[in-house]
Order: C-alpha cells, then sequence, then structure tokens
C-alpha cells in the first residue's frame, strides 16, 4: 500500500501543477521533489509508461504493474479536478494543429529519452546509490517540455495527458490516443535502449 500513495501522491501533484501553473520550471520542480519524496518507495514512475518500462526491465511484475496504473491514473484525475477547480478551467494538453506528425516524432523520442535516462540512472547497478538521479530525471523531462511543449504538448506520461484531456473529450481525444501510443512505445524503446547500452 505504501508503494500504492506514493504514486499516487507523486502523480497527483505533477498533474495539480501542471493544470494550476502550467509554468514548466514548477512542473520540473514539482517532479525533482517527487521522485526524491518517493523514489526509495516506489522508485517514483508517476507516469504508466515508465511503468511499462520497468516491467521491461524486470524490476517490477506485471501485477506491481497494474497496481501501479491505478495509483497513477487515480492520481491524475484527482489532480486534473482540483485544478479545475482552482483555476474555473480544464487545462488542455494539445497539439498544434497541422503538426501531428511532428508531435509523434517529439512525443516517441522525448519518452525515450526519459525512460532511457531513468533506467540508467535509478537502476543501473553502475549508478547505485547516487544521489542525481532526481535532477537527471527532472532535466530530461524540463528539456522535452521546452522543445515539445508548443507542438505536442509535452506529455510524455499517458496519465497526464487523460488526467486534464479526459475533461474535454470530444475536443482532445486525438491527443489523448497519440500521447498514449507514444508514449508507450517511447518507454518501450528506451527500456530496449537500456538493454543495448548494459547487457
Amino acid at each position: 500500500m505504501k508503494k500504492f500513495f506514493v504514486e499516487l501522491i507523486g502523480t497527483f501533484f505533477l498533474v495539480f501543477t501542471i493544470g494550476v501553473s502550467g509554468n514548466v520550471w514548477a512542473i520540473a520542480t514539482v517532479l525533482m521533489a517527487m521522485i526524491y519524496m518517493g523514489g526509495y518507495i516506489s522508485g517514483a514512475h508517476y507516469n504508466p509508461a515508465v511503468t511499462v518500462g520497468f516491467i521491461m526491465r524486470g524490476t517490477i511484475t506485471v501485477k506491481e504493474g497494474l497496481v501501479y496504473w491505478i495509483a497513477q491514473f487515480s492520481g491524475a484525475l484527482i489532480g486534473g479536478l482540483l485544478s479545475i477547480w482552482i483555476t474555473g478551467t480544464p487545462k488542455s494538453i494539445g497539439i498544434t494543429e497541422g503538426m501531428l506528425a511532428q508531435a509523434i516524432v517529439l512525443e516517441l523520442l522525448f519518452t525515450s529519452a526519459m525512460m532511457l535516462v531513468i533506467l540508467n540512472v535509478a537502476t543501473s547497478p553502475k549508478s547505485k546509490g547516487n544521489q542525481y538521479y532526481g535532477l537527471a530525471i527532472s532535466s530530461v523531462v524540463l528539456a522535452g517540455m521546452l522543445t515539445a511543449g508548443p507542438i505536442s504538448g509535452a506529455a510524455f506520461n499517458p496519465a497526464v495527458s487523460i488526467g486534464h484531456n479526459i475533461f474535454d473529450l470530444a475536443g482532445h481525444g486525438l491527443d489523448i490516443a497519440v500521447h498514449l501510443a507514444t508514449s508507450l512505445a517511447g518507454a518501450a524503446l528506451g527500456a530496449l535502449g537500456y538493454k543495448l547500452i548494459n547487457d
């Protein structure tokens, strides 16, 4: 249950900060803080795609992954709802019109980069016990938001996309589908990249 609550809390604060602030520095900072808060308990995934990468890495089982997913999506929906209550407006994580192909490439690349960094700094025996893992992970997410945000919405996380876009499903159904597919595929690519580099 500790892992469940850590994943719920961390995902909640990530989605909530995106919804209320939208500032990339605030988002990266709260993500880093939540990673350090829960990393030693749950691995601090806060992202269903990252959980897929950890399953592929063999760090957690599929059964554990299902518990993580429930916690992550629950935290995301609570964070999205509370941010709407505070701001009065649903936050959309959308793809710029006419730039679907570019958005797919950006989401895929930065999710795979994020997954590769996470696995190397947080699970590799060669980096065991380091204290920089939270900074490294939040830095690659920050770089992704600054680079891809204006084009793809910079979700890199199906919980983030669903936690906000689900409240305007008619207008953002495609965004959810693209973010879900690219984040899962990107996480799988990152996990394969880890195996290629390390094994």
